[in-house]
């Protein structure tokens, strides 16, 4: 874990763990070390960073390329600084994809959003593809992920009238289930419905 990462993890965990009242399950079901991706429903901006504050471990991030443009500098800044890398949307960013092959393959964790956008509705979306393309050719670990009340509103989260459970499942390993890029994706987000409950809202 880098020197940026740890300290303000440190430091800060402790403060997100009680003001947004935080509950983290399943977390011994995520390697502590060698590279995996933790695949997770997303539900709202806030996803990224609890989960970072959940793993305890350096994570790395695919953004939609817009956000490196759209916010403001320091914004743009702050993404760079913790790891999020440039995806652009419109057909397959070959770029980014060996990116992130190289980070897993050198040890690290990577974070995708299966559904390639937040879920307005809080009910989990189809998946890409793209998830079980990675897996498959980084032929890692894949943490299937569930995040629970982050889309709700900032004050009844801060007053604890809602509560953010972050749970992580067991490993699924991506070449025992094919290779069929969607079907692989598919199967990966029935694990994750799995850790809802059997709810689809989040």
């Amino acid at each position: 874990m880098k020197l940026r990462w740890k300290i303000p993890y440190h430091i800060l965990k402790p403060l997100v763990l009680i003001l947004f009242h935080l509950k983290v399950t399943g977390i011994e079901n995520l390697p502590k070390n060698g590279g995996c991706i933790i695949a997770c429903n997303h539900i709202s901006y806030l996803d990224p960073p609890l989960l970072g504050f959940a793993a305890g471990r350096e994570l790395y991030y695919l953004a939609k390329e817009g956000l490196f443009k759209e916010v403001n500098k320091f914004f743009t800044w702050l993404i760079i600084t913790y790891n999020a890398i440039p995806l652009r949307r419109e057909g397959m960013d070959l770029r980014a994809v060996k990116c992130v092959l190289t980070l897993l393959r050198r040890g690290e964790v990577l974070v995708l959003f299966p559904e390639g956008t937040r879920s307005t509705s809080g009910r989990l979306l189809p998946p890409k593809p793209g998830l079980g393309f990675i897996a498959w050719h980084a032929d890692v670990p894949v943490i299937p992920t569930h995040i629970r009340g982050a889309n709700a509103r900032i004050g009844d989260i801060l007053m604890g009238k809602e509560k953010i459970t972050i749970t992580f499942g067991k490993a699924c390993n991506p070449r025992e289930y094919g290779k069929d890029y969607r079907v692989l994706s598919e199967s990966i987000m029935k694990e994750i419905e799995g850790l809802s409950g059997g709810d689809n809202r989040c």
